[in-house]
């Protein structure tokens, strides 16, 4: 689901399905590719910095905990686990949060399968800023960027958004406009090419 070889290089999830004799599942399996992204290119620029890897819900912590053993793997050291608990006021919308595990001091990625209208993520990359970490950035497998998603991306705290090719990006924004900073500034797109054809062999 994650396609992690790019947090290291770069970093943009793809969610594989993986056919299981045993189970029929949306098994997670994509950690290589975005990981691999974040590892070059993003995780330099952290330098000796301690990392934390951050599921938005309980229901997300296999993903991150599947992206931040890829990128262990890797060879980066010094990363963690975080949980975010969201207290929602309706879909899209939340008025507070808590964190399960220590994000201060810390470069913050946020793990997740896809970005809607982007409402959620950049409260939370805001929450995770006012708490203290050092910076926050999203690794997302399915960008939907529905209505205001883009222009949300541009003016968030948010250094970085990786995500896969899944779904294109729309290009009719406004020369100037956030949804333009976001497109041309901090949305990295990697490919999932590679991991679907390796998902046929399955």
């Amino acid at each position: 689901m994650c396609v992690c070889v790019a947090y290291k290089q770069e970093i943009v999830p793809t969610h594989v399905e993986r056919k299981n004799t045993n189970t029929n599942t949306h098994t997670q399996t994509g950690n290589h590719a975005h990981t691999h992204t974040h590892k070059q290119e993003i995780v330099p620029t952290y330098g000796d910095n301690p990392i934390a890897i951050v599921s938005p819900d309980a229901g997300g912590v296999a993903r991150a905990k599947m992206f931040m053993e890829a990128m262990t793997s890797m060879k980066v050291q010094n990363i963690s686990l975080a949980i975010t608990i969201k207290h929602r006021v309706k879909a899209g919308e939340i008025e507070g949060m808590n964190i399960v595990g220590e994000i201060r001091g810390k470069h913050c990625i946020i793990v997740d399968d896809m970005i809607d209208t982007a409402g959620t993520l950049c409260k939370s990359a805001e929450s995770l800023k006012e708490m203290g970490a050092l910076s926050v950035s999203a690794c997302v497998t399915h960008p939907l960027f529905s209505g205001p998603a883009l222009e949300r991306i541009g003016n968030s705290v948010m250094a970085h958004v990786v995500v896969s090719d899944t779904i294109p990006i729309r290009h009719n924004y406004q020369p100037g406009s956030a949804a333009e900073k976001a497109v041309k500034e901090k949305i990295k797109i990697v490919s999932c090419a590679r991991l679907l054809a390796q998902a046929q062999k399955f």
